[in-house]
């Protein structure tokens, strides 16, 4: 699969050694363990989900560091996450009751709903 040069450098440490054959086997099934993620882009919005909160962690940590040479950076005002997060940089903040705000989409991070946010 192919990411554009800006995903490349979002992503680099995310998901290393996850499903490339290299780490070692899990003990009952002899398969790889694995952390799936999923990365969607619409714009200049990134909706990033996985169930391993480390490989959320790095891929925030990233967009914090942004890609100066791009004049790529995060607006820390507007990152949510479903987890209290503490940040170097003061950014992030878990998203509110009614689920997390995305592009016109609600979702319920508890019951894994989305909804089209009418608030908006």
């Amino acid at each position: 699969m192919y990411f554009g040069s800006i995903e490349k450098e979002l992503l680099a440490g995310v998901g290393d050694g996850v499903g490339d054959g290299e780490g070692e086997g899990d003990e009952e099934g002899g398969g790889q363990e694995k952390h799936n993620f999923l990365v969607v882009r619409r714009a200049d919005d990134y909706l990033f989900v996985s169930t391993d909160k480390s490989a959320v962690d790095r891929f925030l940590d990233n967009m914090e560091k942004g890609i100066p040479r791009l004049g790529c950076e995060i607006n820390k005002d507007k990152t949510t996450t479903s987890y209290e997060r503490v940040s170097g940089a003061g950014g992030s903040r878990k998203c509110g009751v009614e689920g997390m705000k995305w592009c016109g989409y609600l979702f319920n991070t508890d019951t894994v709903e989305v909804k089209f946010d009418l608030g908006r």
